[in-house]
């Protein structure tokens, strides 16, 4: 699928993109949860609202799915920072 894709380019990249790339993801997330918090704010319609935060939760869930699969050791906490952030969007 995609993610798988995405992991397969990820592999190619160069090593200090890989070195990096927990920056993105946690940076990332936290840029999902701050959304998902402003639309559950801001969105009075509650089928709206719903489907917006659905898609950010996808989202969020495909980074989390991506970090497990990549080839690759993340430092010690970010997984766990990850999975953190996503169930702060529930």
């Amino acid at each position: 699928g995609g993610e798988q894709a995405a992991v397969d380019k990820f592999m190619a990249m160069d090593g200090g993109v890989q070195q990096n790339v927990h920056l993105l993801l946690v940076g990332y997330m936290e840029c999902l949860v701050w959304e998902t918090e402003r639309s559950k704010a801001s969105i009075s319609a509650v089928e709206t609202q719903r489907h917006v935060c659905k898609q950010l939760r996808d989202k969020a869930r495909a980074v989390v799915s991506f970090s497990g699969m990549i080839k690759f050791r993340l430092p010690l906490g970010v997984n766990e920072r990850l999975n953190q952030l996503e169930i702060r969007m529930m």
